[in-house]
């Protein structure tokens, strides 16, 4: 697999792709970016992350950003098949269908319970019956299905975006 990025440290018009270096032997399965940070699963379930970091939203358990992609350990052996990013915020789905985020919390879009954030990724126990199969997030939530096809949402409301009925945020379903 081969994943470029659109370089933009030079004054060019239009910007151009260019190639990011993961391992050669990696075949990649999903990708994920917001504005700041970017992930990408290996079909071998390993995750990958780089980019701003000052929240934890890498998975590295620190507050690091990195310029390179880096395997995020925590991860490793969890089986993960999707992932998701809001603005600070990261979102790891596992074969088995757990949820996992980590990052910045402060719109309770870490589906925790609270406004706590992580800099490491956290199981979120509330779903584990749910078997959740697919992620996405807006810039402050997160909209997961489970494999029943209910829809979980939680996190920042302010416009309706959970589409619960009201405009008061969640930080858990």
């Amino acid at each position: 697999s081969v994943l470029y990025h659109i370089d933009t440290s030079e004054p060019c018009m239009p910007p151009v792709p260019v190639k990011v270096d993961l391992p050669s032997i990696i075949k990649i399965r999903d990708v994920a970016v917001s504005s700041t940070h970017t992930l990408v699963v290996s079909c071998d379930g390993d995750v990958f992350s780089w980019g701003e970091g000052r929240k934890g939203e890498l998975g590295h358990g620190d507050l690091q950003s990195r310029t390179v992609p880096e395997r995020v350990e925590a991860l490793k052996g969890k089986s993960i098949k999707r992932v998701a990013c809001g603005d600070a915020f990261s979102v790891f789905g596992s074969d088995n269908g757990i949820v996992m985020t980590c990052g910045d919390g402060s719109s309770g879009c870490l589906g925790h319970g609270d406004w706590s954030s992580a800099s490491r990724p956290r199981l979120i126990e509330s779903l584990l019956s749910a078997d959740v199969t697919a992620l996405a997030c807006g810039a402050s939530h997160v909209v997961a299905v489970g494999s029943d096809g209910e829809i979980f949402a939680w996190g920042k409301n302010d416009h309706g975006q959970l589409g619960l009925g009201d405009d008061e945020s969640e930080e858990n379903m």
